[in-house]
């Protein structure tokens, strides 16, 4: 009896220990877990090579580590948001400016670069709100738009070969532009780390403007407001001859001429402004609210108290 007992526990011990012993290299890792203290595992084809220990050490031979700490080799891994292992390089500003921005959000913070959430105004300051003294215009960070989510869905592979099961999506606020990601609105230019935006950060090909995305200007071209006046002068002019003949055959032309009233036309343009709704502006796309601040969103300080029917959709 004695030895049985004695069988059976260390057989599992041996098999606990074994059970909680990291995959070899040469494994399928399925889908790992990531962090600052632990890396992802190296690359299929690193898994038997005869490189050193300290070269294999090295990010580029490692899968990535994603915004939500999961390792894979796909863009949904190794693109925005990934952290460490074999990142691609053309994503880099975008996860760099997506970190920036997220820790901006936690303290209720924004920036140019980094709208406010869920329909709410930047001040100049520097902080989200709902209110005038966020929104009115003389308060506002003239950069900033009314924003809301949008979603990037990032597939994870299960453990099993059989099924896949989808992860938490990256919420990415909708302003940012460039690869697999898209081009700005009309009239707003991409920048280097790839916003939408109009200043000249944004604008200036000199700080790293992106023109497949949007619009760019030169440093020394600027965009203001302008005025059109046009003046039109009609006139009609009517002769009427009058021929008299005499002994000696000379003819006499009388002409009568008569001018018609100036009239003068004078248009302005109003500079269109994305996000901006009411009088001058327009409509709200569809299926969001005209907040009584001029701005359209979908939150409830756009569609009750406030709201401009003429230009989107309110609350009852």
């Amino acid at each position: 009896m004695k030895f049985y007992t004695l069988f059976i526990t260390f057989t599992l011990f041996i098999f606990g220990t074994f059970a909680n012993q990291e995959m070899g290299p040469d494994q399928d890792p399925g889908v790992g877990r990531c962090n600052v203290y632990k890396k992802c595992p190296l690359k299929k084809q690193y898994r038997n090579s005869k490189l050193s220990e300290k070269e294999l050490e090295k990010d580029k031979y490692h899968q990535c580590c994603s915004y939500y700490s999961h390792c894979g080799e796909s863009i949904e891994y190794c693109g925005v948001g990934c952290q460490f292992g074999d990142c691609l390089p053309e994503y880099k500003d975008q996860t760099r400016q997506l970190f920036v921005c997220h820790s901006l959000y936690l303290q209720n913070r924004c920036s140019n670069d980094c709208p406010c959430l869920n329909g709410a105004c930047c001040s100049k300051y520097g902080y989200c709100g709902t209110t005038k003294e966020f929104c009115d215009e003389g308060n506002r960070m003239t950069s900033t738009l009314a924003t809301k989510f949008i979603t990037l869905s990032i597939p994870t592979a299960s453990k099993t070969t059989t099924t896949t099961t989808p992860t938490p999506t990256i919420k990415v606020v909708k302003g940012m532009c460039g690869k697999d990601i898209g081009s700005c609105s009309e009239g707003h230019c991409c920048s280097k780390y790839g916003w939408c935006g109009s200043t000249k950060d944004h604008c200036y090909i000199s700080k790293g403007c992106q023109s497949e995305f949007g619009k760019c200007q030169n440093d020394s071209s600027s965009t203001k407001e302008t005025k059109k006046s046009t003046t039109t002068t009609t006139s009609k002019k009517t002769s009427a001859s009058k021929k008299v003949n005499s002994t000696t055959k000379n003819t006499i032309t009388k002409k009568t001429s008569k001018t018609l009233t100036k009239k003068a036309k004078t248009t302005s343009t109003i500079k269109k402004i994305a996000g901006k709704c009411g009088e001058g502006y327009g409509k709200c796309p569809k299926g969001l609210c005209c907040s009584k601040y001029g701005w359209c969103g979908s939150a409830k300080d756009y569609c009750a108290k406030g709201c401009q029917p003429k230009y989107g959709k309110c609350l009852n």
